[in-house]
This record gives C-alpha cells, structure tokens and sequence, in this order.
C-alpha cells in the first residue's frame, strides 16, 4: 500500500511539475510591462541618499576615495570591468549578457527552465563559468556609476546607466536565458536595482516610460524569485535562500501598498529572514556555511536589510538583534592585523552590494562592514577594526565619525566552538585554527577538507595561508583538489581525505558525503604566558583513525611549538604548509626553511628533512598565482616549530 502511494505520489508531482513548466512558458507571453505611471515608492532609502550635502561635503575631505569613484565610474563607461579573475578587460560597446568573456561560451536564449534541465556538467566539458554573466547581471556596477553621480550631478553617468538598463532589459526578456536561472542572482540584481533608482531618479532623463520598465523589471523579477525559492528537495537552505528572503523584503517595501503580492513578499520576506537567523547562523554569530566569505556574505544580507527594513517601521524580536550583533562580533576577530580575512571554505567574491572599490578592492578585505556596524550599533571596537574601510556607512547613515581615540583591545585567546574557529593573538602574532562541525549542518557544501588547518600572520604580515577556492563548475578538478586534504596546512595520511568528496559530477562540488568532524579538546591559558589548542579528528569510514594537532603559543619565547599525531596507522605521513606569495623562502640545513616577509625573519624547524615545493594558491575566484610550500614526510608523528 505504501509503495503504490509512493509511485502515485511521484507520477502526480511529474505531472504537477510538466503542469508548472507549461504555465511558466504561458507567463513569459504574459509578463509584458505592467502599468506603474500612477505608483510612486513610498520606501523610504539610507540617510546618504536623504541628506545629499552631508555625503559630498565629507567626500571634499575625502580626496582619494572621491578619485576612486571618479576613475572607476569612468572605466565603467568605457565598459571596462575586472570580474572573477579576468583581469582588467573591455567588453565592447554593447555587452554580450549572455557570454562567458573569459572561455567564449555564449548561453542560448531559451525558456530558462530548459537550461536547468542540461544541468552544469556540459559546461563543465566546454570549461564554462557560468558565474561570469551571472556576476556581469548582478549590474552591481550600478552602484559606483550612481556614486558618481550624485557626486558630480553629470548626465554622462546617467545616460549610461539607461543605455545599460534598456539593453539588459532587451537582452533578457523574463523568463528567458542564463539570467533567469538563479533566483539568488535576480535577489542580488534587485538589490542593485533599487540602489540605483535612488541614486539616479532625480535625473531628468529618468523619463515615465523608462521608469515603467524598470519598474516593470522589479516586479517580475519579484514574481520569479518567489515561484523560485531556492530550497532543496531535502529542505536545506543556504545563502542562496537567505538572498531571496533578503529581496522579497526590499521588494515588498518598495512596491507596499501597489497589490496583494507586494504586501505577501514583505510579510514572508520578513518571516523568513527572522527564521534564517536561527537557521544559518551559530548561536556564536558565525555562519553556518563553513566558510569565512560566505559569512562576510550573511552579515552584509542581514546588515543592509535590518537596516533599511526598520526604516521603513519594521521591527525584529531581540533574540534577532543580539545574533546579528555577535555576528559583528565574529567578523572583527577574525580579522587579521593586515585587514584581510582567512580562507577557511569557498570563496566565491560573493558580494550583497559593493559601496567602495568597486573591481579593485582585495575581496579579502571584509572590514566595511564593521564600519557599518559600528554606526549602527554604536560601538567604537567596531569603528577602530574597520579602519581606513569606514566610509561605506557614509551612505548608509549619512554621516561616518571615526573614532580617533578608539582602541582595541583583544583577547588573547578567543573560541568560536559552534563554528569551529579558534584564535590565538597577541601584540606581534595572530594564529587562527579550524576544528568544528561540517558546514550547512553536514551537507559540507562551501566546506573544505580543513579541520585542523591555520593560518599564522606575523607583524602584520602573512606567513602561513590557506591557498583559497580558485573556481567552481567550470573546472571540477581543480574544484575537487582546492577542497582536497592536501590543499590546506595539515598532515596527509596518503591518500585519505579528511571527508569523502567526489567529483563524478557537478553536484558533487558542493557536497561532502562523511561527516568527520573537528573536536576541541582544549583550549586554555596554562601557565599564564602558554596559549594552547588541542584537536582531533577521526579519518576514514572502517579504519577510524585519529589525527591529533596540538597548538602551544610560548610568548617569552616568541616560538610556536606543534605536533601532530596518527593513531591508529604506521603509514607515511606528509605535513604541508602553504606561504603567502608575499614572502621569501630558502633552506637553512635539513630540517629549517627561513621565511623573510620583509618586515621579519620567521624559522621553521621540523623533526624531519624538510623540502621547499612549488604550489598553487588563489586569492580570489578564477585567480591562480603560483607560492611555495613547507613539505616533510614523517611516520605516526612530528613536530615542528615556528620562531619569530
């Protein structure tokens, strides 16, 4: 009885779901520009976009970052961007939307339903990244073309913000092409969206006709996003899904009071993003993802919309706010003294909205937000970390005080046992580990094989990093190898992989399929002047074998001392350190490698002869630069020292 349910059940949802394709095709006919000349937004936008004086008069003083806007809004207009890797490339006089410009491969115009039913692998076989149009349709260049401006009030930058609309618009009619395919990047396309409509509707060229179909584009973009929610046939949700909540929230502001489903999109829209909090991110305030940047992507949803939603009267319960504050908090520890953030996880360049440094900035450099967050919470420890970054919160609060007589004071030793990140500092050191649980609660989609991995900046200054993310579905071996064991700062039994990953398919990128996990079993200050860590994790599904890492941070003499351990096998082991290619390495006898970063000279001592390696490591998605790497072969244990 149970199994002829279950096959009627699945015949049913075949024929429901052929039903839904044949209906999404009927509205692609009927989705032609709706009527908005009698509707006027009554979304009230950022204090920067209220008091107009307030923001120019603190960019007079602020003459670099003024240039910046000016240089990069006018490589814009010549159509010349830096997306995912590509490196500073002009993309002629009309855009091609629908193009991978860095492989050549051209997306058709079809139902876009059809190009989720070819799925990702035969891009994979042409080597085609189709992040690039998504990136490219995300239009958040926008952003810098408005900053301009309403800088400048000069109508170049506005005629090529219409031109460019107008285009997309004839380009990508709803429904139809790459663009349409993932709902989490019209979320993103809508935020730049309205960004720019309040920085470019004063203008006179903003004509009835034009802003009907822009408005025409949100709203569709709208309807889509909630026919197509992205949660798995399993339930999980992810960034993506956070992203859509996000954009039915500033939908649902934007368009209140024009028909029923506006007013839906922002009831669920603020519903969902509640219940996101608690989903997605750890009662510790990191993310639940696995990955340093895809937090960086989190708080900047869930900053950006917190604020805007509660100027425009709505209100969250307290338990959202004291999350999203700790969220902050995470953030501005893990931060390094050199402003960049570690790898730890995917990296993607994945952005909610870019206010400065725009194509230019180091995507590792996460302290905007702080700035932000400082204004909004009022607190100067936010302030001080965001440092030279504080100017995003300009435009958001219309006002950006920073804190001269701000100082910050860390901790020694601070843990993040829920998100697995675990840090060590003092005035000349900075050592972070990850030791946790797999990411998006064990289904290790933007996770690596890391636990037990570090990263050690020294004055200021890189030492040891985790090589990054380089790419996605374009490459699935390369994905598949900077996921691998190998790729990150631990010991390697063999072949054996911390979590089984596959790469038989594109599906299998974003999928771990063990759940060995990292456990602190201490973390201490003992004696005082002794900062100490030690992990495990258990590898392989019927060896069981334990890899253990102690960490001990001896400060009267400037020396890190670690050890790692296998119980359970006599096999060869490698350990593997990976340098930034920002400094120098040569050997020093058998068992030292000197590391010189310019500003100080750093010895590694193993127990083992050591040997110095060429490696890969990626700073940013589609980035491959080459660096070297401390490698040694060892049995059962080893320990190795790093003085400073």
């Amino acid at each position: 009885m149970n199994r002829l349910y279950i096959i009627q059940k699945k015949i049913l949802n075949k024929i429901f779901s052929n039903l839904i394709k044949k209906f999404e095709k009927l509205l692609f006919f009927l989705r032609k520009e709706r009527d908005f000349l009698n509707f006027k937004t009554e979304m009230v936008f950022y204090d920067g976009f209220v008091d107009k004086k307030a923001v120019i008069d603190q960019f007079k003083v602020q003459i670099n970052l003024n240039a910046q806007i000016f240089e990069q809004a006018d490589k814009l207009l010549a159509h010349r961007f830096n997306l995912l890797g590509s490196g500073e490339l002009s993309l002629g006089q009309k855009i091609e939307w629908h193009h991978d410009f860095k492989s050549g491969y051209r997306w058709p115009k079809v139902f876009y339903q059809k190009l989720v039913e070819a799925g990702f692998d035969q891009y994979n076989q042409l080597k085609a990244d189709i992040k690039v149009p998504w990136e490219l349709s995300r239009l958040q260049d926008l952003i810098t073309l408005g900053q301009a401006y309403y800088l400048s009030s000069d109508e170049k930058y506005t005629e090529e913000f219409i031109a460019k609309i107008n285009h997309w618009i004839d380009e990508n009619p709803p429904e139809v092409g790459v663009n349409w395919v993932s709902s989490m990047d019209i979320s993103l396309r809508v935020i730049s969206l309205i960004f720019a409509y309040f920085f470019f509707r004063s203008s006179p060229a903003f004509t009835n006709y034009f802003r009907n179909r822009y408005f025409s584009l949100l709203y569709y973009s709208g309807v889509h996003i909630e026919q197509n929610l992205e949660v798995s046939s399993s339930g999980l949700r992810n960034n993506h899904h956070l992203t859509n909540c996000a954009a039915m929230v500033w939908l649902g502001i934007f368009f209140k009071g024009y028909n029923k489903r506006a007013n839906r999109w922002l009831d669920r829209g603020i519903n969902d993003l509640c219940l996101e909090m608690d989903y997605q991110v750890n009662p510790d305030g990191g993310s639940f993802e696995g990955s340093i940047s895809y937090h960086r992507l989190a708080l900047e949803i869930f900053m950006f919309t917190t604020i805007l939603a509660e100027k425009n009267i709505v209100c969250f319960p307290s338990s959202y706010k004291k999350r999203f504050e700790k969220m902050c908090e995470f953030t501005m520890h893990y931060i390094k003294p050199n402003g960049l953030a570690p790898q730890f996880g995917d990296a993607d360049n994945g952005r909610f909205c870019i206010l400065n440094g725009y194509g230019v900035d180091d995507m590792r450099d996460h302290r905007t937000i702080l700035g932000i967050a400082g204004e909004y919470f009022q607190r100067n420890d936010f302030k001080a970390a965001a440092g030279e970054k504080i100017w995003d919160a300009l435009w958001i609060f219309a006002k950006c005080q920073k804190q001269m007589d701000a100082t910050l004071s860390y901790s020694k030793l601070i843990g993040y046992s829920d998100t697995g990140l675990y840090i060590m500092r003092n005035d000349r050191i900075f050592f972070v580990i990850k030791c946790g649980s797999i990411g998006q609660k064990g289904n290790g989609g933007h996770d690596h094989n890391d636990q037990l991995s570090f990263e050690v900046n020294i004055d200021g200054m890189d030492i040891i990093i985790d090589p990054g993310s380089y790419i996605y579905t374009m490459d699935k071996d390369a994905r598949h190898a900077f996921r691998s064991t190998k790729f990150h700062n631990v010991s390697c039994l063999g072949d054996l992989e911390q979590n089984i990953i596959k790469n038989d398919t594109v599906a299998d990128l974003f999928k771990m399929y063990s759940l060995n996990k990292g456990v602190r079993l201490i973390f201490n200050e003992e004696p005082p002047g002794y900062m100490n860590f030690l992990g495990e994790i258990v590898l392989g599904e019927n060896q069981r074998i334990q890899y253990k890492r102690s960490v001990q941070l001896n400060e009267a003499d400037r020396r890190i001392i670690i050890k790692d351990y296998f119980m359970g096998s006599q096999e060869k082991s490698t350990c593997r350190l990976h340098l930034s290619d920002q400094v120098k390495a040569r050997q020093s006898g058998d068992k030292v490698a000197i590391i010189d970063s310019g500003k100080s000279k750093v010895e590694i001592r193993a127990d083992e002869d050591i040997r110095i390696e060429n490696c890969i490591i990626s700073p940013s998605y589609g980035v491959k630069i080459n660096s070297l790497s401390i490698c040694w072969d060892f049995c059962e244990k080893t320990e190795f020292h790093i003085s400073y």
